[in-house]
């Protein structure tokens, strides 16, 4: 489960991708990066779980490795309809999540980009990067939602 203060950051955290997935929908050349807001958010993360979880830290190591594994699986393979921004933003919400939610929100974020990968790529025909944000973001409601009874 999400302590207060989790909770607020997935507020913060769904705001900030509702707003830059209006921005790609409303003009792909006028997007504003957000990924440095994130990188901070991530960093926020990591001291919020050192310094208010550290009864748990096996589960908060096997996080925070299972994280710093998909960082370097992005940095050295380049997934070529990911955009950085995206990347950053997944992320993110994986470093808001429990040690027990980030592998089954990977799960869900992947099943759904390929399932709604066509679907998703139908207004941005002349790139080859889509916009997969709000797919994120339900990924991310659909993980919360799965273990808000745990």
């Amino acid at each position: 489960m999400l302590t207060n203060t989790q909770v607020y950051a997935l507020f913060f955290l769904v705001g900030c991708f509702s707003v830059k997935s209006l921005l790609d929908l409303q003009s792909w050349e006028s997007r504003k990066n957000l990924w440095e807001l994130w990188i901070v958010f991530i960093v926020a993360m990591v001291g919020h779980d050192a310094v208010l979880q550290p009864n748990t830290t096996i589960f908060l190591g096997a996080k925070w490795g299972l994280l710093i594994a998909v960082t370097l699986f992005f940095y050295f393979k380049d997934i070529k309809f990911l955009i950085l921004d995206d990347k950053i933003a997944l992320i993110a919400a994986l470093a808001l999540l429990s040690p027990i939610m980030t592998p089954f929100m990977i799960l869900i974020y992947t099943g759904l980009v390929l399932l709604l990968k066509k679907k998703l790529k139908l207004g941005f025909s002349h790139t080859k990067k889509i916009p997969t944000l709000p797919v994120l973001t339900s990924a991310l409601v659909f993980t919360i939602i799965l273990f808000l009874f745990y």
